[in-house]
């Protein structure tokens, strides 16, 4: 195993993000001088940790010797959890994808059930490794999650509640495996692989089925953790008397703005003689994904469901705007596909409640990470985590 100092951490997890970089810029980066620089990255290249590839092209002068982690140190398993499903990734040491996976989760899940269904993934992704070792596994997980104890203390639908699922997959795998929050998980690959430096601060907003609706916020490259439990946007109170929410109280942006939510309104509205495509899904099975599509499309009550979304969502994101000020409002989960006229009305109940020198037109994105980005996110967990291990050793 290697052993590092913290400063070389620092390089590692520097490198991580920015994928290439010089001798130079890393010491720039770092505020050390040229010698200092030169004989650090010079022991993590004998550690097998760097790895020169080629130069970086310049404007003018010599052009410096390109830095990035070497790929083959070892690889990574990250992982999303929801309510119905497992997305799974394993990367090398620099987040480049070499496989992906998936399994759905039953309606009765046991802890038995659920260890099972893990197993069967890292197995799946171990095959797809192409002979790396595996150093670590980062689990995204819905519910309420503290990270520190790597314990789950509920997963609500399911009654499983303090579950010290870190160690006990640990166990099961043979590598320390570390959980996250998935918000938070998923901001943190934004950070690492999408919006990256290209804005200093970003609110992540995700939603999901169930009550899933969930913030996180990166200020300056790192998260606003708070207590442990920061980020839960959907238990923003707009109606005192509203909805009764299933953390107790009532009128939380959950009863009002979540997929769920949506798809039960649309439902409700949904009449034989409605003039709406859809009318022809089959059996009313329709999802989020459905209305999110109609909408697009021009449908009229799709349009209408999606709008009064837009409402209650965007006065819960412009008190967080009002707070926090970000540059951008990334919005991720079932929110990514939304589409140019949900991000315009959004847009538009956000500049109504918010002070006129936070807002701008490009207030609000979607991510561009896809299907795995909240499992990408893991992986960065677990990088982060593998480096501060090795760094403990010196």
């Amino acid at each position: 195993m290697a052993i590092i100092n913290r400063t070389q951490a620092r390089i590692l997890k520097y490198l991580y993000q920015k994928g290439i970089s010089s001798r130079r810029d890393i010491g720039r980066y770092l505020n050390l001088g040229s010698s200092m620089t030169s004989d650090l990255v010079s022991d993590l290249i004998l550690q097998g940790l760097i790895v020169e590839k080629g130069t970086i092209s310049t404007p003018r002068g010599r052009c410096p010797v390109a830095l990035s982690l070497h790929a083959d140190f070892g690889c990574l398993i990250g992982m999303e959890m929801t309510n119905a499903y497992i997305r799974a990734l394993v990367t090398d040491f620099t987040g480049e994808v070499i496989g992906c996976a998936e399994q759905s989760l039953v309606d009765a899940l046991t802890l038995e059930t659920l260890e099972h269904h893990i197993g069967m993934l890292v197995n799946r992704l171990r095959i797809a490794h192409q002979g790396r070792r595996l150093l670590a596994c980062g689990l995204a997980s819905y519910g309420l999650v503290n990270r520190d104890t790597g314990v789950i203390l509920s997963l609500p639908p399911y009654k499983l509640q303090n579950i010290a699922l870190a160690d006990q997959l640990t166990q099961m795998i043979g590598v320390p495996v570390y959980l996250e929050a998935r918000t938070q998980a998923a901001a943190l690959g934004e950070l690492n692989h999408g919006i990256k430096d290209q804005v200093s601060s970003f609110a992540y907003v995700n939603a999901d089925y169930g009550a899933a609706l969930g913030l996180a916020c990166v200020d300056h490259g790192r998260l606003v953790r708070g207590g442990g439990l920061a980020g839960q946007l959907g238990h923003l109170c707009l109606d005192p008397d509203g909805p009764r929410c299933f953390c107790g109280g009532r009128g939380c942006l959950a009863t009002m703005a979540t997929p769920a939510v949506v798809v039960e309104q649309t439902l409700a509205d949904l009449s034989p003689e409605a003039e709406s495509v859809l009318n022809n899904i089959e059996g009313r099975s329709i999802t989020f994904e459905d209305i999110i599509a109609a909408s697009i499309d021009k449908d009229k009550l799709a349009v209408d469901v999606t709008t009064k979304l837009a409402e209650k969502l965007g006065l819960g994101i412009s008190y967080v705007v009002n707070l926090f000020n970000p540059d951008v409002v990334v919005l991720g989960g079932l929110l990514r596909n939304v589409g140019d006229d949900f991000i315009a009305a959004l847009s538009r109940v956000i500049e109504r409640h918010v002070v006129p020198r936070v807002f701008h037109s490009n207030l609000v994105q979607t991510t561009t990470l896809g299907t795995y980005g909240v499992a990408l996110g893991a992986v960065d967990v677990a990088v982060g985590k593998v480096i501060d291990r090795l760094s403990q050793h010196s």
